[in-house]
């Protein structure tokens, strides 16, 4: 259940961690709020959210995204109107974004749009596929070969202090 100090502190040595997740919600749900809290901003540091998710993490991420400034120009007018602020993307436009699209975002960079190309699409990438597995056989270790050692009667001689040597083996 520490999960979230885990991941904090192994990010320091340089190891990195893949969280997948359907949902923001199953942090919550398995952590708890404030834990759920430091995973995802202390623990992780490349996120890639995926359409589809939960009106809830919709929300979270358009936090995330934060705010664009824009400038109209009124269309009969010419003239500039006040500027004002707007999510860069709403939860619902992040909810209902097309199949094939993300919003990568990693540590303090400005997040990105990315279109996701399936890698069976791409001959390059599917050639990788015909690569058979590495086989696994259970048990694998190699045997471990015991030392013999003799076995000596019980001497209460190393415990009455004075000059004590352990017999030599000779192996």
């Amino acid at each position: 259940n520490e999960f979230h100090t885990t991941l904090t502190t192994v990010r320091k040595y340089g190891v990195s961690i893949s969280l997948i997740l359907q949902d923001i919600e199953q942090l919550t749900n398995t952590y708890g709020s404030s834990q759920a809290a430091i995973i995802m901003n202390g623990g992780t540091s490349s996120r890639l959210f995926l359409p589809g998710m939960s009106l809830e993490s919709c929300k979270e991420v358009e936090r995330l995204l934060g705010q664009a400034t824009i400038e109209d120009i009124d269309f009969w007018t010419q003239i500039k109107e006040a500027p004002y602020g707007r999510s860069l993307l709403t939860a619902q436009e992040i909810r209902t974004m097309e199949n094939g699209k993300g919003i990568f975002v990693h540590g303090n960079e400005l997040p990105i749009q990315l279109d996701m190309i399936p890698y069976y699409t791409n001959s390059n990438l599917n050639c990788y596929t015909e690569i058979p597995p590495l086989a696994f056989i259970a048990n694998q270790q190699q045997p471990v070969i015991y030392i013999p050692l003799p076995i000596l009667p019980p001497s209460n001689n190393y415990n009455q202090g004075g000059n004590h040597q352990l017999p030599f083996f000779d192996l």
